[in-house]
């Protein structure tokens, strides 16, 4: 059990709130959307990340670098 915790800490380790929203690519969708809920996340290989929620169909949304 806490190896499992270590691995999801290690993961997103740095986990910020965005204030505004940003845009990214739903692959459910197909199209681009502006992502709900935000965060900046750090990823366990150490580069910045954004993770948040397609605001139509619900499905977790990723982009790659700073925003």
């Amino acid at each position: 059990m806490l190896i499992v915790y270590e691995i999801t800490f290690i993961m997103f380790s740095h986990i910020r709130s965005i204030g505004g929203n940003m845009e990214a690519y739903c692959m459910k969708c197909k199209a681009k959307r502006e992502m709900q809920s935000a965060e900046q996340i750090t990823m366990k290989n150490g580069r910045p990340a954004t993770q948040g929620v397609c605001p139509n169909c619900g499905t977790k949304m990723f982009k790659i670098g700073k925003s």
